[in-house]
């Protein structure tokens, strides 16, 4: 008699289990991926930056501007930090209660 209510329970239980996925890695990961990726684009403009000019105050202007970059970055992924470390915990207890 359970069989035809299967389906439901599977996907009542996987949309419980999805809720709780996206609570507990979605809000950091939404700050902590873009600044990964940002450092990394950084990174790659500065070796072409001093691949094609040799002119050492060229270099001098975009190792400061990289390293400016890399430090407003850093920030971003403090703040990721400190979501997943509060925000994201607290976000969790308040997702189980409801479920």
């Amino acid at each position: 008699m359970a069989i035809p209510y299967l389906p439901f329970l599977l996907v009542w239980s996987y949309g419980k289990a999805l809720l709780f996925s996206i609570s507990s890695m979605f809000s950091q990961n939404i700050i902590a991926i873009p600044c990964i990726l940002a450092i990394a684009v950084s990174g790659k403009k500065l070796y072409n930056s001093i691949t094609k000019d040799k002119r050492k105050e060229n270099i001098k202007l975009e190792v400061c501007r990289h390293t400016i970059f890399s430090l407003c970055m850093l920030i971003g992924l403090g703040i990721a930090s400190c979501v997943e470390a509060y925000i994201s915990s607290n976000l969790m207890v308040a997702i189980i209660q409801y479920l």
